[in-house]
């Protein structure tokens, strides 16, 4: 009797292992689109942002070279 018990049990403790590590493995796989999702969404913001920066750059040294040059007296 003890003997099906227990076999019972480590197989029931085997199965509920196997659906334990299958759960963490797709939550892992969710995280990890999440993450990509997040960082990509950066990267894009961080592109606008410096692509915006250049231009100003590129209008200030138009404006710079545009304007008579400072005189000293």
């Amino acid at each position: 009797m003890f003997r099906a018990r227990a076999s019972g049990f480590f197989v029931g403790f085997g199965v509920a292992g196997v659906l334990a590590a299958y759960q963490i493995r797709q939550d892992i796989l969710k995280s990890h689109e999440v993450i990509v999702k997040q960082g990509d969404d950066y990267r894009k913001g961080l592109e606008k942002r410096v692509a915006t920066l250049e231009g100003a750059v590129t209008q200030l040294k138009l404006d710079l070279a545009a304007s008579p040059p400072a005189t000293e007296d």
